[in-house]
């Protein structure tokens, strides 16, 4: 072998050995950053964390708003009674607000109105706050003047809202008001505008119907609840001459979707605490 030969030999080696060098040295330091990484999520961002397997069970100390974001600027999903047990994933006493798991619901409430919840009290809460009760439970109310929030599993199975009830809509946002017709009591109240001119009056409303959701006060024999509506017109319908080709969702307190779309709840959730909020 010539002596270039045995230089450039001994260069790539070299090379070799660098990179190969480099490649550990990158790698320790990858490894370095994540351990510091976790330590400081694990440690610092929360030094209780090693007294807790999380999540940990939290109980409500006063009626409470849990939001969409961690701030009083985000929308409010609902409001827990005082003793709602919920799941806190990773707390931290020294933030103004903390993520909430509140059945299949996520959110964010005010550190100062949750405390931890005894064994006892967590073991007796529900698993599932957010999901239909198969029997009758406790009626749930708040009352802003004479508006009530009321669950709708409530409503829904102790006769609240029969069948075919012809229910005023005051739409807060336009002033206006229309009577729709219930066919369906499922996860939701699913109705239908009575007449053609109440079909008029949401349009004349909308402009064009859509499924945003719209915070309304929904009244019939002679009580008052907060509630939320869209206006796209969808699936069945039992009333055939007012003009509309389907029927809407008329959601209340705790009421769900048909699919399981946890966002469009959460949106139809904040109008009707809009609506509560709004009282009359």
């Amino acid at each position: 072998m010539t002596k270039q030969k045995t230089k450039f030999v001994k260069k790539m080696k070299y090379f070799a050995a660098a990179a190969a060098s480099l490649t550990i040295m990158a790698a320790t330091a990858q490894t370095a950053l994540a351990d510091e990484y976790d330590y400081y999520n694990f440690y610092i961002g929360n030094e209780y964390a090693e007294e807790f397997e999380q999540p940990q069970k939290f109980r409500t100390t006063d009626p409470l708003r849990l939001r969409s974001g961690p701030s009083t600027n985000h929308d409010i999903i609902l409001v827990m009674p005082a003793g709602t047990i919920v799941e806190v994933p990773s707390f931290n006493p020294y933030s103004l607000f903390n993520p909430i798991i509140l059945g299949d619901l996520r959110g964010y409430a005010a550190t100062n109105y949750i405390i931890p919840a005894t064994a006892a009290q967590a073991q007796a809460a529900p698993q599932n706050a957010t999901s239909a009760p198969t029997t009758h439970t406790t009626a749930y109310v708040q009352r802003n003047g004479n508006v009530e929030l009321v669950s709708w599993w409530d409503i829904r199975n102790n006769g609240i809202l029969p069948m075919h009830t012809h229910i005023q809509v005051y739409d807060i946002w336009s002033g206006r008001t229309f009577t729709v017709r219930n066919f369906s009591n499922g996860n939701h109240a699913d109705v239908e505008p009575l007449t053609a001119a109440d079909t008029e009056i949401m349009r004349s409303i909308v402009g064009r119907w859509s499924w945003d959701s719209r915070p309304v006060l929904v009244t019939w024999n002679g009580r008052t609840f907060a509630a939320a509506i869209n206006t796209m017109p969808h699936g069945g319908s039992t009333i055939h001459n007012n003009n509309f080709g389907g029927h809407m969702c008329l959601h209340f307190y705790q009421s769900r979707t048909h699919n399981g779309n946890r966002n469009y709840e959460q949106q139809m959730q904040s109008a009707v605490m809009q609506a509560f909020n709004h009282g009359r």
